[in-house]
């Protein structure tokens, strides 16, 4: 107890003086840190050049390119996934609701085409809302 007693007076008196900081430091340099081999810088450099650590780079870098691509690929396809659905939903629910007599004139090729058109002007009045949404949004601020 008294030597952490002691210690803790010696550092609060480290702290206070200037010339005792640069004491305790000195003494530290000379006294408490050890001196590191005189070849660590090169062998250090030399074991950077190496052509494992090369490799291990390319490794990494190729490694993290195929896992974004990977990703990529995944998000793709259940973004097509999901929008196949929304699609086919759609042309399914539009064509039971459009069996009238009306449409029992038309031939079916005519009926794909009028759905189509109806789809893509869905998806195209989709689009023009969500950048409109986005345009607003980042001009707000």
């Amino acid at each position: 107890m008294d030597k952490k007693h002691c210690q803790l007076e010696e550092l609060h008196k480290i702290a206070a003086d200037d010339y005792s900081a640069h004491a305790f430091a000195s003494r530290l340099e000379s006294q408490g840190l050890l001196h590191a081999p005189k070849n660590l810088k090169e062998s250090i450099l030399l074991q950077s050049q190496s052509p494992t650590v090369g490799a291990e780079q390319l490794l990494n870098r190729t490694t993290k390119k195929l896992e974004l691509l990977f990703y990529s690929l995944k998000i793709s396809f259940a973004v097509l996934s999901a929008l196949t659905l929304l699609f086919t939903s759609s042309f399914a629910l539009n064509l039971a609701h459009s069996m009238p007599a009306q449409t029992a004139e038309l031939s079916w090729s005519a009926k794909l085409s009028q759905h189509t058109d109806r789809a893509g002007d869905q998806l195209r009045a989709f689009t023009d809302k969500l950048t409109t949404m986005e345009v607003f949004h980042y001009d707000d601020k």
